[in-house]
Parts: structure tokens; sequence; C-alpha cells
């Protein structure tokens, strides 16, 4: 007697097993059939891209493995910077875009992302730099005042380099290149920590994120006299700013080349214009090699 209900027992336990397998195995069948619809870029995204709608598509995949964080809707992404390089094959999720704020923390990454530079000049004085309140990430215009009075001058004069109308700051630094960020004053203690805080908190020098024109301007202003900064915008705005900015300067050096391609479009390689240029001299971009002679 025994013996027969302890195999009635082990028959009912293999009963139970066989039904949670069953179960198991029913749900995750019924798991992988589900679809779910997420975000994927169309084409690889590099890293510090700035998200466009255009780069962005929905996707049906299986729901099976598929997290809580992945993003559904491109209003999630648009307007935000890759974290990382992207591909479409992969699931975008919010950690894998960072805001303007954090980008501007990598200007090494944002510039080669640009095709741009990093360049840094000296500041001569507090107010050059808007008195200590310059952050990274905004976006000013560059003035220098040239001192003409050890030429016998009486008065210098500002001069204003069109390249330098709108720039965008990757760093500002104190005099021991520390970075230092605009906010609000600490409590003053005693008086030698107030001054050691505030020399640290004195911007010295700036640093930019800038093409070639720019750079060369930015160090020839820094030798020839003293720059002054001029605040143009910040966060979304002064991106705006920027972003009009490099439009119409793109613009400008496409209708010069053309022009330049328009002139020279009738002559054959060696003909000369004007006596020195020739059309040979001409670059695909409209720019004049004057090293060609």
């Amino acid at each position: 007697m025994r013996f027969m209900k302890r195999k009635f027992a082990v028959a009912f336990l293999c009963l139970l097993v066989s039904a949670a397998l069953t179960w198991k195995l029913f749900d995750e069948a019924e798991r992988t059939k589900a679809t779910v619809t997420v975000l994927r870029v169309t084409e690889r995204v590099e890293a510090g891209t700035r998200i466009t709608d255009a780069m962005l598509r929905q996707a049906e995949i299986g729901a099976y493995g598929i997290g809580d964080g992945a993003l559904t809707d491109g209003a999630q992404a648009v307007g935000k910077y890759a974290a990382a390089d992207l591909f479409p094959e992969d699931t975008l999720t919010a950690e894998k875009f960072i805001e303007l704020d954090q980008i501007a923390d990598n200007f090494v990454q944002k510039a080669r992302q640009d095709h741009k530079t990093a360049v840094s000049i000296a500041l001569k004085g507090v107010s050059a730099s808007l008195s200590g309140k310059l952050k990274k990430g905004d976006v000013v215009s560059a003035l220098v005042f040239v001192d003409q009075s050890g030429t016998g001058a009486q008065k210098g004069y500002v001069r204003s380099y069109p390249e330098l109308q709108y720039l965008e700051v990757a760093a500002v630094a104190n005099s021991k290149a520390e970075e230092i960020a605009a906010g609000p004053e600490a409590p003053q203690q005693d008086q030698t920590a107030a001054k050691s805080a505030g020399d640290a908190a004195i911007p010295a020098s700036v640093t930019f994120i800038a093409d070639e024109s720019q750079a060369v301007s930015l160090v020839e202003a820094e030798n020839i006299g003293n720059i002054h900064l001029v605040f143009r915008g910040r966060g979304q705005y002064g991106q705006e700013l920027l972003a009009r900015f490099e439009a119409e300067r793109a613009a400008r050096a496409a209708n010069t080349a053309q022009a330049a391609r328009a002139v020279f479009s009738g002559l054959e390689d060696g003909a000369e214009v004007f006596g020195f240029v020739s059309a040979a001299d001409i670059d695909v971009s409209g720019r004049v090699d004057m090293a060609a002679d």
C-alpha cells in the first residue's frame, strides 16, 4: 500500500513539473511571437552628432529581450546628441543620447564632429571675459583693440573680423590652466581663502571651437592687440545663432567659388588673367593659389 502511495506521489509531482514546463514553453513562444515598435537610426550616426527627425525611423521587432528603456517616439531623441556611434541595427535607449551642455564638456569630440579644431587665446583683463560670467557653450563675438600710442598716433582703434562674429566657447581657464565655470559665489570664509578662490575664478584664457580661418584670425588678433569678447547667446538660442552664421558663411563661400568658376570657365589652362593669375591657379573651391607663380 505504501508503495502505491509513493508511486502516486511521484506521478503527481511529474505531472506538476510537466505542466509547469509546458506553461513556461507556451509563455516563451507567445512572447517570441509578440512584436513592439522601437526607434532606430536610418544610417550610421557618429558620436556628438545632433539628432534630427530625418535620421530616425520606427521598426517593428520581436518584443522578446527588449527592455522597458527602448525609445519608441522620435520626439524622445530629436535635438539631443549621440553619446556614441549609432548603427541602424541598434535599438535606441535614453542612455545613448546626451544633452547640449554635456556635449560641450568634450569639445575635442565636438570639434572633430564639426570638422573643426580648437584654439585658445589669452585674455588681458577681467572685462575682456564678460567680467568672469563667460561659460562653456556660450556664443560670443571677438573684437580686438589695437593700441597705436607707440606709433605716434593719438589713439588706437577697434578691429572687427567678419569670421569672428559668432564663436562657440569650448572652455574657460584661469592662470593655472584650471577650467572654471561661472556660477554663484561661494560664501566667504577668511581673507586668504577668499582671495585664493577669487584668483581661481578669474578667467585668463578661453578656448574656442573654430575652423582654420577663424583660428588664424584669433591668433592674429591676440598678437596685435587686446581681445574683448561680446556675448551673443547661450543654450539653444546661442546654437541657433551659430548655425545661422555658419550657413551664411557657407553660402557666401559657395557664391564666391561659383563666381570664380564663371570668370575662368572660358579660359584654357595657362591663360593669364590680369597678367598674373591663370585658370590653372583656381582650385575646385574657387580659391586662387597665389603661390603658383
